[in-house]
């Protein structure tokens, strides 16, 4: 991955364990355990240049913010804010509170849009009208935020040209 500049994705796959809903349990808790690892572990000590993206905004791990510092004090490990710096977090969450979290808690240079495919939650908020992954209105209510910076930062030259 390093040798091609290629970014990686830790994202869950299914379960038969008939206790987890799929994506409303499974995934979240699973794309949670995925960051809590990596950023404990010694991985970017040996290999600091590698790109991971955590999907799903890392599952609960913007909201345990503080339990996951404390643990990294406790372990001895370097600060959880410098750890959680070193991946990127796909935003593939679907409200404004917890998309502006995600961002005050990573930084907006590490949230990429849209490496998640559409689908998981297909249906229609009864509020809205809208679907629930519709969420373009609210990217689009942050104006310095960019549709593309980032991707092309971990991408490279993979994507084409945005004109």
């Amino acid at each position: 991955m390093i040798e091609f500049d290629m970014p990686g994705t830790i994202h869950a796959s299914s379960t038969f364990n008939p206790a987890h809903h799929v994506t409303a349990s499974h995934y979240i808790a699973q794309h949670h355990s995925a960051g809590v690892e990596i950023l404990g572990s010694r991985v970017f000590q040996d290999f600091p240049n590698l790109k991971i993206i955590i999907p799903h905004g890392g599952g609960a791990i913007p909201y345990q913010w503080s339990w996951h510092g404390g643990s990294h004090v406790m372990l001895g490990l370097e600060p959880f804010e410098d750890a959680a710096r070193r991946v990127y977090w796909d935003m593939a969450i679907y409200d404004q509170e917890s998309m502006e979290m995600l961002i005050k808690r990573v930084s907006v240079d590490n949230v990429l849009f849209a490496t998640e495919m559409f689908g998981a939650v297909n249906s229609i908020d009864p509020q809205t009208g809208r679907s629930f992954e519709d969420v373009r209105s609210l990217f689009d209510a942050i104006d310095w935020l960019s549709d593309e910076g980032n991707a092309r930062k971990v991408y490279g030259g993979r994507l084409p040209s945005a004109s």
